[in-house]
């Protein structure tokens, strides 16, 4: 599976060197851009099961995001984009024993996010203009690990295979302002938000409950960056 995703990463990167290096003669504001960003967010994995046992009490959890991109713009307003994303994210929660001990915890996951998105932007004459994008996103898990409240690592038996599926389809947001420094090269800003429309557990993992619910990873973070627009 591994292998699989590498080869499907590396596609997906000469896809981007294609689409950037598309001729950006079509309009004035029209052509291919480039663009960096990084982002801090709010992640959880929820599971309905744990939720309603009390088995978990969720915790506010914070996460990482930084990205690079590649856009074509089709006219003055609309184009698509491809961002390929490294994301840190993740679950804190504690969990009580029968003795009123109480035990905390983070699940930590890693993904790499690939959103191929719709973009739309007002009008690209004004120094600032409203931005917005949205579409399908796979995310393709990295690594994961669990760790105590004392962010020691705690062994996964067996370790093999990874308990979170290695493949997530989703979809993903994101809307905000972009401010015209110079000519030709733009600051991003923006509320992202992404939502994994499968189950993130890996089913097949030992002693996995056949009847267990479901768990769905979001996220939700500002986005600050800057795009270079080639050839404007």
């Amino acid at each position: 599976m591994k292998n699989t995703n590498q080869k499907f990463i590396f596609s997906l990167i000469a896809s981007a060197i294609v689409l950037m290096a598309l001729p950006a003669n079509v309009a004035a504001q029209s052509g291919p851009s480039i663009r960096i960003f990084a982002m801090p967010q709010a992640t959880m994995m929820l599971n309905a099961d744990d939720s309603e046992r009390g088995s978990h009490n969720y915790e506010f959890t914070m996460g990482t995001a930084f990205g690079l991109g590649g856009g074509y713009k089709f006219s003055d307003k609309a184009g698509l984009g491809l961002d390929l994303i490294y994301s840190m994210e993740g679950q804190k929660y504690t969990m009580t024993d029968t003795a009123k001990q109480t035990y905390s915890f983070q699940q930590k996951v890693n993904y790499l996010k690939i959103p191929l998105a719709l973009t739309l932007n007002s009008n690209p004459d004004n120094r600032v203009m409203f931005a917005f994008r949205a579409g399908p996103q796979i995310s393709l898990l990295l690594s994961s690990s669990l760790e105590d409240g004392d962010g020691d690592e705690i062994e996964i038996i067996p370790s093999e295979p990874d308990p979170y599926e290695s493949m997530l389809i989703g979809a993903m947001m994101e809307t905000g302002i972009d401010i015209r420094i110079l000519e030709s090269f733009l600051l991003n800003t923006g509320f992202r938000f992404d939502y994994s429309f499968g189950n993130s557990e890996n089913e097949d993992f030992p002693g996995r409950a056949d009847d267990r619910a479901p768990t769905n990873n979001i996220t939700a973070g500002f986005m600050l960056g800057f795009k270079y627009l080639i050839g404007n």
